[in-house]
């Protein structure tokens, strides 16, 4: 039998139509993997172009995210001194451990620490973001987590053999990457974005597919209280359905800046599940 109801319809007629419901539970096959998948091609695609356009409009793509990016490479490049790799072995010809700062908001903050004397070895007790060691370097990542690189892995690619690495070049290489980034963003956005596009979308499917598999499990429960067994895959295709109007309020949630809590969402979906069940029942 030919289906009333196409996979996109599903997307907005699950609000209100029991005509949906029982054209999924008598014409309609499998288990409702593809209206769950094109759910979330959608989705995943919305959640990406908003986020785009946020790191567009007020990072990246902002006068003052630049101007603010060149004065912290010329604040950091006038305070560096020469730095000088040996066969990946750092050294500074400066009194250390040395510490190069930048001003935020009317404060000074330290970011740097070079130190190859051993004094400093890590970044746990610092409030600096970067460390420089003779054997590596350690940065401090936004999680709070720290991750650390050895100058020697970066020699078999002809880096930091024999190199030095003054003010005017670090200023001169802070300023050319910055405009780079600039001139190549639309690249960036697209090519980060489809590697976090197929995590995100992966990610968020197999999820889905869970709850699916649950509330699969809670419409088989509403139809054994009613002495009417339904087979759990007709149970997984109309659970693919009712959850549908508490995914796009989840949607809004997010667009809105709240935060729709777990229970509520469980309550939306087992309500429509009932709303499922009795447009079905009666057939």
């Amino acid at each position: 039998m030919l289906r009333e109801f196409r996979l996109w319809q599903a997307l907005y007629a699950c609000f209100y139509s029991k005509a949906l419901y029982r054209d999924v539970f008598l014409r309609w096959t499998g288990l409702g993997f593809s209206l769950q998948f094109l759910l979330h091609v959608i989705l995943v695609t919305l959640l990406l172009i908003a986020v785009i356009a946020i790191v567009e409009t007020r990072v990246i793509g902002n006068p003052d995210t630049e101007a603010t990016m060149n004065e912290l490479v010329d604040q950091v490049s006038e305070q560096l001194p020469v730095l000088h790799w040996n066969d990946g072995i750092l050294s500074a010809d400066v009194e250390q451990p040395y510490s190069i700062t930048f001003a935020e908001d009317g404060e000074s903050r330290l970011f740097i620490i070079i130190d190859e004397t051993g004094e400093i070895s890590d970044l746990r007790d610092s409030e600096a973001m970067i460390l420089l060691n003779a054997e590596a370097v350690h940065f401090k990542k936004d999680s709070g987590e720290y991750e650390t690189r050895f100058w020697s892995e970066f020699t078999d690619d002809g880096l930091f053999t024999d190199y030095t690495l003054d003010a005017q070049g670090a200023q001169a290489l802070g300023h050319q990457a910055i405009q780079w980034v600039l001139d190549n963003r639309v690249w960036l956005y697209a090519a980060f974005g489809a590697f976090f596009w197929a995590m995100l979308l992966l990610g968020l499917f197999i999820w889905r597919v869970i709850q699916m598999i649950f509330f699969g499990l809670i419409f088989k429960a509403i139809a054994a209280f009613s002495r009417q067994p339904l087979d759990f895959e007709i149970a997984m295709r109309l659970s693919a359905v009712t959850l549908i109007p508490a995914i796009w309020i989840s949607l809004l949630c997010v667009f809105l800046g709240v935060t729709l809590h777990p229970l509520l969402f469980i309550a939306i979906t087992v309500a429509y599940s009932v709303y499922a069940w009795q447009a079905i029942r009666a057939i």
